[in-house]
């Protein structure tokens, strides 16, 4: 038996970068933005149908927003992606596409996915800036920890960058799948990924974390994330509007981080900080 899902249509007075930034800790599989509107996917359970309504309707207490829900048609989700999913290029650094794109651009690194419904092919404006960012930093023969690797892009890209060694986590375990399945695709090596779920915060300090996820969670682990970097590291993060810029920078410089970088596009923060 096929799996049924709904799509919420939700719209805001806030730009959609915003409300997708409140949207993005919700419990939904993919979020998909139009015109005027997100549609957000998820499967139609009833638990979980019953809780994202409550979430939405608590978000309207601080964001105003108007939502509606429909079964989504039954139909081929991987078909639906290819249609519309379009290689990302970065400068000169890296090209992300799908295995049915025919490129091959003048770029230092490519990396191959299929996308399906999870987060993480590449096209948001914060997964733009991190590979600015990696780029900008001596992955080589350095230890990476990548705390919420989504579908394993940046992941991959640091062991193509010369990382000693890959470790990503993640809380969905849909993405965890897609992931294991793109470093097969990329014929990667050393990443190992785990769901986030069924496992502790790494004992181990590491060179260098990527965090591209959203506020909530990166205000949630600041702590722990000083825990983990090596003295003299670089974290990264993104996920950040820049009207949370002064919220989450204060966490971070309260738990020992100094900000070394930032960089900008649209309505997000790239921050480079090390401890």
């Amino acid at each position: 038996m096929k799996e049924q899902y709904y799509a919420y249509k939700i719209t805001s007075n806030k730009s959609l970068e915003i409300l997708q930034a409140y949207l993005v800790t919700l419990p939904f599989e993919a979020l998909q933005e139009e015109d005027d509107h997100v549609i957000a996917y998820v499967k139609s359970t009833d638990d979980l149908i019953h809780s994202i309504d409550d979430n939405l309707n608590d978000l309207k207490e601080v964001v105003s927003i108007e939502y509606s829900r429909s079964i989504v048609p039954d139909q081929n989700w991987n078909e639906q992606w290819e249609s519309n999913f379009e290689p990302v290029i970065v400068d000169d650094i890296c090209c992300v596409k799908a295995d049915f794109h025919d490129i091959n651009p003048d770029v230092k690194h490519t990396i191959t996915i299929n996308p399906k419904m999870a987060f993480g092919t590449g096209h948001h404006e914060t997964t733009y800036m991190m590979i600015q960012a990696m780029d900008k930093l001596k992955m080589n023969g350095n230890s990476v920890f990548d705390f919420g690797c989504g579908t394993g892009i940046l992941a991959i890209l640091a062991e193509q960058m010369g990382a000693k060694s890959v470790y990503g986590i993640d809380h969905e375990e849909i993405a965890i799948e897609n992931a294991l399945e793109n470093i097969q695709v990329n014929k990667s090596k050393l990443c190992h990924f785990e769901c986030a779920s069924s496992v502790e915060i790494p004992q181990e300090k590491y060179d260098i974390i990527l965090a591209n996820i959203n506020r909530k969670v990166l205000l949630d682990h600041a702590e722990v994330l000083s825990f983990v970097l090596k003295e003299g590291g670089s974290l990264l993060l993104s996920g950040i509007l820049k009207t949370d810029k002064k919220l989450v920078f204060d966490r971070y410089t309260a738990n020992g981080f100094k900000v070394m970088e930032v960089l900008e596009k649209g309505e997000w923060l790239c921050v480079k900080l090390t401890i």
